[in-house]
């Protein structure tokens, strides 16, 4: 299963890179009120539960955690379908070679078992705040309010019941 899940990650990986910045800009020039972070962000939450969640969680009975913020369409929950289902599942990442990691941004070594996916992320942006692509994973402290940012290399992911 963990194949799998790694692989459908990857493919939404994919997508996001070869689809957000066209479909983004486009809505923001239909309704121009919208930002483009809230934009995104629903955009993200909508295809993860569409290209994910719905592929690799049994229907019905297994929930991902959000994506990154997740969306903001839905009052009093981040989720754009089942807006009142709770996280079931998250997803982990792994290496091969070693379970620590650097981060980008401070150098410091991570240990991955400490961390959960949170989203993909970018090292260079663009000037109007969109990602020119997403090369790195931003990871999530599972007990404390920590961030890391890891490069994409050699990681595997992992679903883990929370």
């Amino acid at each position: 299963m963990n194949s799998i899940v790694n692989s459908i990650i990857l493919n939404y990986l994919k997508f996001l890179n070869n689809t957000t910045n066209n479909i983004i800009e486009s809505v923001q020039k239909i309704n121009g009120n919208i930002s483009i972070e809230e934009i995104r962000n629903d955009f993200f939450q909508a295809n993860w539960e569409i290209l994910v969640e719905s592929i690799i969680c049994i229907p019905g009975k297994e929930y991902l955690e959000v994506y990154g913020e997740g969306a903001d369409c839905n009052e009093n929950s981040s989720r754009v379908s089942f807006p009142h289902k709770m996280a079931t599942h998250y997803i982990s990442c792994s290496q091969n070679s070693s379970n620590f990691v650097e981060d980008i941004y401070t150098g410091n070594l991570i240990d991955l078992s400490l961390y959960k996916f949170n989203s993909f992320s970018s090292i260079v942006h663009k000037a109007n705040g969109i990602e020119s692509s997403y090369d790195s994973i931003m990871l999530e402290h599972l007990t404390k309010d920590y961030y890391a940012n890891i490069k994409l290399d050699d990681i595997t992911f992992i679903k883990i019941k929370v």
